[in-house]
């Protein structure tokens, strides 16, 4: 907990100094290059913590512990999910950083999708999922002008519905799952 807390907190505090940096990427389908704001992708470290403290206890003594672990689990993803978009709502509140409201969402949707990759991949391996489809998102989630696609919510900006509702569906499916699965042996 207190590195995912940490965590968190470098991430929005890195909001501010990153909000006019870009990852370049190659443009594969031709075209101009592409660019994706950093401030949009750095939320995933926080998945990244999330899901590795997931894997910190010990698997076969959870599977026997009188506690529901599956639900202590699914709560603590839920709490830091919604940690990370209530700090990055205060950075956007305090700097006007649009940004910082658009990483508090991305954060949502990326705990989300850690969840269902833990179940569909196992514990050691939950990040593959998100980290793979930030960069399927990254190459292929933009039309010609740079705009994104529907579906690369990762790439909306902050005031796009579609992409807040696709966040919100992946951390409600995720949670449902973890919370409905006892997923400490995978």
């Amino acid at each position: 907990v207190p590195t995912c807390l940490l965590t968190i907190l470098v991430v929005a505090a890195a909001l501010v100094p990153l909000r006019n940096l870009y990852l370049p990427f190659p443009n594969l389908l031709g075209g101009f290059a592409l660019t994706v704001p950093i401030a949009l992708l750095l939320p995933i470290a926080v998945a990244i913590v999330m899901a590795w403290g997931l894997t910190t206890g010990e698997p076969l003594l959870e599977s026997v512990a009188s506690r529901p672990m599956h639900l202590l689990n699914g709560a603590y993803a839920l709490a830091t999910a919604i940690l990370a978009l209530l700090i990055c709502a205060l950075v956007w509140k305090l700097s006007g950083v649009s940004l910082a409201l658009a990483a508090g969402r991305n954060a949502l949707g990326y705990v989300g999708l850690i969840l269902i990759g833990r179940y569909i991949l196992g514990s050691d391996a939950a990040s593959v999922l998100p980290a793979s489809f930030v960069v399927m998102t990254s190459l292929f989630g933009s039309r010609v002008g740079r705009q994104p696609m529907w579906w690369a919510w990762p790439l909306a900006p902050a005031d796009a519905p579609t992409a807040w509702i696709i966040a919100l569906a992946l951390l409600a499916i995720g949670v449902i799952i973890a919370l409905r699965q006892n997923t400490s042996l995978k």
